[in-house]
């Protein structure tokens, strides 16, 4: 049984995809290499100083873990985005499917989560949502654009045909000019970070 263990440890420890094994009291029992590598922590770290709240940026307390416990004991499986706190800070955003199972021998509850590492997904999404936004933005600056080069343009047919431009027309065009400018201003601003 002892070789059959070890085989199917090795098994998950090469899976594709992160996996962790934890208690009812948020004990990591098991990590796999993928979930190591994913968040770029060392296996003895996990297994002997973190508590599964201390990872899951979702479940950051005793109670919530509690309360995420109690529930997926009833439902025994669920598929979830997650965001876990990777070792340098950072976060990690995944989907992730959890499973509850009960140990035949000694009625305790243990659970654990394939994470799939999805990363390039998750980026592509990333990117195509702010390629949307910068697109809408870009749009929005069509008309204050439009705006100022026909005031120019005008400033400048005027001049070559050497004719006068009246005070009304310059300060109309100064106007919207001035009106387009702040419309980018704005836009500017609300673009940094």
């Amino acid at each position: 049984m002892s070789q059959l263990n070890n085989l199917f440890f090795q098994i998950i420890d090469n899976f594709p995809n992160g996996f962790i094994l934890f208690d009812e009291n948020a004990n990591i029992l098991y990590i796999n290499n993928v979930f190591s590598k994913l968040l770029g922590y060392e296996k003895n770290l996990v297994l002997n100083e973190k508590k599964l709240w201390e990872l899951d940026y979702h479940i950051n307390s005793p109670e919530l873990f509690e309360r995420k416990i109690t529930n997926l004991k009833k439902i025994r499986k669920s598929n979830r985005f997650s965001i876990y706190v990777k070792n340098d800070g950072t976060l990690y955003k995944c989907q992730k499917q959890n499973f509850a199972f009960e140990s035949n021998g000694n009625q305790e509850n243990y659970f654990f989560s394939i994470i799939d590492d999805k990363t390039d997904t998750i980026l592509d999404k990333d990117y195509i949502f702010i390629q949307k936004v910068l697109n809408e933005k870009i749009d929005s600056l069509k008309i204050p654009l439009f705006t100022i080069f026909s005031s120019i343009s005008a400033f400048k047919l005027k001049n070559e045909l050497n004719l006068p431009l009246s005070n009304e027309e310059i300060n109309l065009n100064i106007d919207a000019i001035e009106k387009s400018a702040t419309q980018i201003n704005d836009l500017i601003n609300t673009m940094k970070p």
